[in-house]
């Protein structure tokens, strides 16, 4: 008489198995995170747009005040106060003459810098982590109220804007 012995049960997945769902993941996994990059990056640069359009709105609205540009951002602080990160990274509010100066966004994303000229202020926000694509430059004309705000993406960079 013959023995019969007990049925092998699976606990498990097999080598192929394993392979093929790895081969999947990783093929998803290549096609999905760049485009996930890139969201985060559009993301964090219209977070950019927004606080340069403010600090636009800001610039015109001490020249209708005070009937000259703003020179400081102690100045622009008057009207709407600008919050930056410190070196050791709280908040504050910026501070410093606009030209020529360096504030890093509250967000810690991108840092400005600021350009003056007679009649127009200009800003730019660069990227600080990655995305070195996506800055962003914005200027306004105090004279005759003229804005322009450009942004940069992947392929073209930034583009000058025009006041």
């Amino acid at each position: 008489m013959r023995k019969h012995l007990p049925k092998k049960t699976s606990e498990g997945f097999t080598l192929t198995e394993t392979i093929v769902t790895a081969t999947i993941v990783a093929i998803l996994s290549s096609i999905a995170l760049p485009n996930y990059k890139e969201s985060v990056c559009k993301s964090n640069q219209s977070e950019a747009v927004s606080e340069l359009s403010m600090l636009q709105t800001t610039a015109m609205s001490y020249k209708d005040e005070f009937g000259n540009q703003p020179e400081s951002w102690e100045q622009m602080n008057t009207i709407a106060t600008t919050q930056t990160l410190t070196s050791d990274g709280s908040k504050s509010k910026a501070s410093g003459l606009l030209k020529g100066t360096t504030q890093k966004l509250r967000s810690g994303k991108y840092k400005i810098l600021t350009e003056t000229t007679n009649e127009t202020l200009t800003f730019t926000a660069v990227p600080l982590q990655g995305c070195e694509y996506y800055a962003v430059e914005a200027c306004i004309n105090t004279k005759d109220g003229e804005s322009d705000i450009e942004r940069g993406n992947q392929t073209t960079g930034i583009a000058t804007t025009t006041c």
